[in-house]
């Protein structure tokens, strides 16, 4: 458009209306992914692992089934294309996941223009019982008995 034209904006017709795509508004998986991420924001503050993968994909599992029913179900019989998702507590549980491996997390820090390794927390890394995901949660040094705690207490669960 130059200087010269002039645009003048005016509502649209019901013929037009119907050939609109609403943009920005909020979908199922989008309201699911604010909650995956607010579930997942709690455990990583709590230093616990969450397979968000797994959640993702049993989600992604019922929307297919729940399409796959709507579509091939008679009209008469009503069936809604509406579920609830909200089982996120099945996906930080302890029993979920498998220690793998513990490791130092380092870092270089100057002191007295001296660089000097420090450790600064452990990195635990876990792997998912149901679907393999691996996953990592870095702890740090001032938090590291709140882990060995909550680890102590799953493995005496186990016996």
């Amino acid at each position: 458009m130059t200087e010269d034209s002039i645009s003048i904006f005016r509502p649209a017709t019901a013929d037009e209306k119907a050939n609109f795509v609403e943009i920005g508004k909020k979908n199922s998986l989008d309201i699911f992914l604010g909650k995956l991420a607010n579930t997942q924001q709690e455990y990583q503050r709590e230093y616990k692992p969450f397979c968000t993968h797994c959640a993702r994909v049993d989600f992604e599992k019922k929307i297919r089934d729940v399409a796959a029913e709507y579509n091939s179900s008679n009209p008469d019989v009503g069936v809604s294309g509406v579920f609830k998702f909200e089982e996120f507590k099945k996906y930080g549980d302890m029993t979920r996941f498998e220690l793998v491996d513990t490791k130092d997390t380092r870092e270089e820090k100057l002191v007295d223009r001296i660089r000097n390794v420090v450790i600064i927390g452990k990195e635990y890394t876990f792997k998912c019982k149901v679907r393999g995901c691996g996953l990592t949660v870095f702890v740090p040094n001032e938090d590291l008995p709140k882990m060995e705690a909550l680890l102590n207490k799953d493995t005496k669960k186990k016996e």
